[in-house]
């Protein structure tokens, strides 16, 4: 449902995608602080299990991760679906907004679909983290969006469209992870970690922008 508001907020509204994504993620907070003000309740013990076991001494977690990034592969690169998407954001990218439509895509239907599947991958997540947790907390991940931004830029996506690669975000978060717990383990203080964070999205995307101007 958040994915299909986003989609119609950009599409239909021609709402920023960034301000939809932010506006509906406070709606959503709050409603949440509203109904689980702290945290608490329950996780069904299927799900604690699927995500805190191993196998063969490997973390349920990294199937789980080799199964997603397998999902997304095969939607991106394997199917006309995937292959609309980049043709859309190419023509963002290059300011030709309705070339992929002069060929019969939808880009309307394909972005709309984009962000419902983006929200279904979140809700996925949230549960994975429930498990993790054992519980349900509004205030877990509330810095997410922050990493999530930056492994996706540090991985070379243009946040502006039409370049971009899978292996290139996995790559991204896991130098983000490597990084994440290299500060932790060294006792660097979580502001000081977010300024870190804050400051390599700000230098990352500035180098794309300088490459993307020839300078």
């Amino acid at each position: 449902v958040i994915g299909l508001i986003n989609g119609l907020a950009i599409t239909r509204f021609n709402v920023h995608p960034i301000i939809a994504t932010l506006s509906t993620q406070y709606i959503v907070l709050g409603i949440t602080r509203i109904l689980r003000p702290v945290s608490g309740g329950t996780v069904p013990e299927i799900v604690i299990d699927a995500v805190s076991g191993s196998f063969l001494g490997i973390p349920y977690p990294v199937f789980w991760g080799i199964v997603v990034i397998l999902a997304a592969w095969k939607l991106l690169y394997g199917s006309r679906y995937g292959l609309h998407l980049f043709a859309i954001g190419g023509g963002i990218a290059s300011g030709a907004e309705s070339a992929a439509r002069n060929f019969g895509v939808s880009d309307r239907r394909n972005i709309i679909l984009a962000y419902v599947i983006c929200s279904c991958f979140a809700a996925v997540a949230g549960v994975f983290l429930a498990g993790r947790i054992v519980s349900g907390d509004p205030n877990v991940g509330l810095l997410f969006e922050l990493d999530t931004v930056t492994a996706v830029a540090l991985g070379g996506t243009q946040l502006s469209g039409g370049i971009g690669s899978l292996h290139g975000t996995v790559i991204g978060a896991l130098v983000m992870a490597l990084l994440a717990n290299g500060m932790n383990l060294a006792n660097v203080s979580p502001f000081v970690q977010t300024a870190i964070k804050g400051g390599i999205l700000l230098a990352v995307v500035g180098l794309q922008s300088r490459k993307k101007m020839g300078l």
